[in-house]
């Protein structure tokens, strides 16, 4: 095997490995996706996810205008796992409204429209997996295996944070 094709295989397992490492051990925030648009600015927003362990404090922020992030809920994930692969995750849920001062006015051709980031931290302050919009469709195209799961967090993982936008 040439060294060019071996250390492309390396780069794709590592990049693998990555992802299911920030998914196992860290956990995923799985709604709201990466440019859901909601109807207002002031409608309630369902965060769902997943930590690394039970009772995990969750901590579910938003960017202000300039740059800092402030905690908008705290949500404890439950403390009986599902299992994944050999590995308990813990579910966690919470309904949030972004406050108005958080979202961003951005003028388009349109008009005027607003823009926020949303992102969840665990326990020890790291940022969670996100995924783009649509995750509830998008996920039944993959096969439930290790190797469909991390897939599909290559190919619709959005980072650690999450785009909200509205027209109104």
């Amino acid at each position: 095997m040439n060294t060019l094709k071996l250390k492309r295989i390396q780069q794709i397992v590592a990049a693998a490995g990555i992802a299911l490492a920030a998914l196992m051990y860290t956990g995923c925030m799985v709604t709201p996706g990466d440019g859901e648009n909601l109807t207002n600015r002031s409608d309630t927003v369902e965060v769902y996810g997943y930590a690394a362990n039970p009772n995990e404090s969750i901590e579910i922020q938003a960017r202000r205008p300039f740059g800092t992030w402030s905690t908008v809920a705290t949500v404890d994930s439950v403390g009986t796992g599902s299992d994944f692969f050999g590995v308990d995750i813990y579910s966690y849920v919470a309904d949030i409204t972004v406050p108005n001062h958080l979202w961003q006015v951005t003028l388009g051709k349109a008009g005027l429209s607003y823009r926020t980031e949303v992102r969840a931290l665990d326990s020890t302050g790291n940022a969670l997996v996100t995924y783009e919009d649509g995750f509830d469709t998008y996920f039944w195209d993959y096969d439930f295996t290790l190797e469909g799961i991390i897939q599909m967090t290559q190919d619709h993982g959005a980072g650690d944070t999450v785009t909200l936008t509205s027209d109104n």
